[in-house]
């Protein structure tokens, strides 16, 4: 089977999202080192996200991370892109549930206002239990629509830029919604401009997706 180049980055976004989950949060972390995500903590005041002060060189290094403030502990690294310490541009926002067991964290960049990073995080013990890479499974349910515009990705990380965008826990956290805008031409430099208008439920037990709403279109420029 051949894979277009949108379902190339998805396939690449699936194996390196099996590959963090093995990979240990860093260690000797220490509370000064890091900041504290504004509007981030936990109902119980325990948990937080947390993003580096100086920022990595290596873009790929730039992540936020679920931790435990007191004493601090990183717990776990949120999938995507984090929080640049050094841009103004740049927040997360953060849902937790009303128990304390698990969180979406969703990092922003202004431009365009889109999605670089969202995960949940589901926590037992003060560890991470389980972590769904919620971005990568949005690109996913997008994928097939994408292709048949035969359009050009948006970049190498990005195939598609997310915008306007709900994501947000549901029935006590049982299930997460997600509304979202999707365009892979922002500039209309592209030979095919492709526009797409997404509402979706992830059932957190199975991991599986229910596609509510896909309409799309796609112009040729």
């Amino acid at each position: 089977m051949r894979l277009s180049g949108f379902g190339i980055i998805v396939a690449f976004f699936t194996f390196s999202a099996s590959l963090l989950a093995r990979e240990p949060a860093p260690k000797a972390a220490s509370a000064s080192d890091y900041t504290i995500a504004e509007d981030s903590l936990s109902p119980n005041g325990r948990y937080a996200i947390a993003y580096l002060k100086e920022t990595p060189e290596d873009w790929r290094k730039v992540k936020n991370y679920v931790v435990e403030v007191k004493p601090f502990r990183i717990i776990a690294e949120v999938h995507g892109s984090g929080v640049r310490a050094d841009s103004k541009r740049m927040d997360v926002e953060v849902e937790w549930t009303a128990d304390n067991s698990a969180v979406i964290a969703t990092t922003r960049h202004d431009k365009w206002d889109m999605i670089v990073g969202s995960s949940y995080v589901a926590l037992r013990d003060g560890k991470a239990a389980r972590r769904i890479d919620l971005l990568a499974g949005i690109n996913r349910q997008l994928d097939a629509d994408f292709r048949k515009s035969k359009g050009e990705v948006f970049n190498d990380y990005l195939p598609v830029i997310l915008t306007n965008s709900l994501i947000t826990f549901e029935e006590g956290g049982k299930v997460i919604r997600v509304k979202t805008d999707a365009m892979n031409d922002p500039n209309t430099a592209r030979n095919v401009s492709w526009h797409a208008e997404f509402e979706g439920v992830l059932n957190i037990a199975n991991e599986k997706w229910k596609v509510v709403t896909l309409k799309s279109t796609a112009t040729k420029n």
